[in-house]
């Protein structure tokens, strides 16, 4: 009987021009939260969260249809969905987004510092409703990278802002005779290089012989592509680059007390002995060593101070000195941020810098750094 008077009500407001409007709300559940793309994890292999939290509740359940949608800072649409049936039904409910467009794209470029609007749509047989919240996203943890998804693709670009400098000429040795070479290798030449070692060695990809891609937990694999812009705006902090020839091989470095890159070339003292290093071996050397040293301030945003002073465990803190827990492997990826030691069984094979890349853990803090904070405005 009741459910008869109901209908009964409902046809008098039609007739009257009375509509029954639904009740919902939707809205942010906390003042600020943090996105991590993908969901990777933290140095401690602890979950993050992949996703935009929002929550809505509906009180009437007339609602037919129930539409979700996103707008970017120029209020262009960016993602959008069609709610299945299900949720149009009385209750309370989360609705997750992991911060893709409608391509399936997540670009960490169009969130920083940018203003966004998410609306959620109820559709009823008499007329419909649009409620919208406003929330603003940045940079969380670093803003010197940017990272592109695609999910299409299965590929992944990292643009990595750097800000490398002309150090000059190392001054040569007094004990060196020869008349001295000229120099072979521009500033230019060297930063060039120094953003081809940093693309190759934080690169897993086809262009690899090993370490081609990494794994994600749903087992699926991408593609890793890293590239450079030398720039002071945002930047990592990196060395200046320093040419070294006719005097003593110097060490690179990229701590807070000295940041300097050499390119060890030609006529070098060692261990009091000269020697002569050629300009393709100094190259290949230069790259990877490059590679190396920025990767010092990645490990350092991702799993601190400890973490990357010692090489993720492979030498002591103070002296750098190698602890010896790790062999030079004769196959397979070396990693580029260990430091190895060799024995006559595991010496340095001729294909040393082909198979010098980042691990895939290494690649992955990448995509962890480009996380984003959001908060409701």
């Amino acid at each position: 009987m009741s459910a008869k008077i109901e209908l009964l009500s409902k046809q008098a407001d039609r007739l009257s021009g009375k509509t029954t409007v639904p009740q919902f709300n939707f809205s942010l559940p906390r003042k600020h939260d943090v996105v991590v793309p993908l969901g990777i994890p933290d140095a401690n292999n602890h979950p993050s969260n992949p996703y935009f939290l929002f929550n809505y509740s509906i009180n009437n359940p007339s609602i037919i249809k129930l539409s979700y949608e996103v707008f970017d800072a120029n209020g262009e649409l960016y993602y959008s969905l069609n709610l299945p049936a299900a949720y149009g039904t009385p209750g309370e409910y989360k609705l997750l987004w992991d911060g893709f467009d409608n391509q399936d794209i997540f670009d960490s470029r169009r969130f920083d510092h940018k203003p966004f609007k998410a609306s959620l749509t109820a559709c009823w047989p008499e007329g419909s409703k649009t409620l919208s919240v406003f929330f603003a996203a940045r940079y969380h943890v670093v803003p010197w990278l940017d990272v592109i998804i695609s999910r299409p693709e299965k590929r992944i670009n990292v643009i990595l802002r750097t800000h490398f400098k002309d150090g000059g000429s190392a001054t040569a040795d007094r004990s060196f005779k020869e008349n001295k070479a000229a120099r072979e290798r521009s500033y230019e030449d060297l930063l060039r290089l120094a953003q081809e070692g940093i693309c190759y060695h934080w690169s897993r990809n086809r262009n690899h012989p090993v370490g081609k891609n990494i794994v994600l937990t749903d087992s699926i694999a991408y593609e890793v592509f890293v590239e450079t812009v030398n720039t002071y705006h945002h930047a990592i902090k990196t060395p200046s680059i320093v040419y070294q020839s006719n005097g003593r091989m110097r060490r690179s470095r990229n701590w807070e007390l000295s940041r300097l890159l050499f390119y060890n070339v030609g006529k070098l003292k060692r261990a009091g002995k000269w020697l002569e290093k050629k300009p393709l071996l100094a190259d290949a050397d230069f790259k990877q060593t490059a590679a190396h040293e920025i990767g010092h301030e990645i490990l350092l945003a991702y799993g601190g101070h400890i973490y990357s002073k010692t090489h993720k465990g492979s030498s002591t803190l103070l002296t750098q000195r190698p602890l010896g827990n790790y062999l030079l492997p004769s196959t397979g990826e070396i990693d580029l941020m260990l430091y190895y030691v060799t024995q006559p069984d595991h010496p340095v094979s001729s294909n040393f810098y082909k198979r010098n890349v980042a691990s895939e853990r290494d690649v992955k803090s990448l995509i962890w750094l480009a996380q984003i904070a959001y908060q409701l405005v």
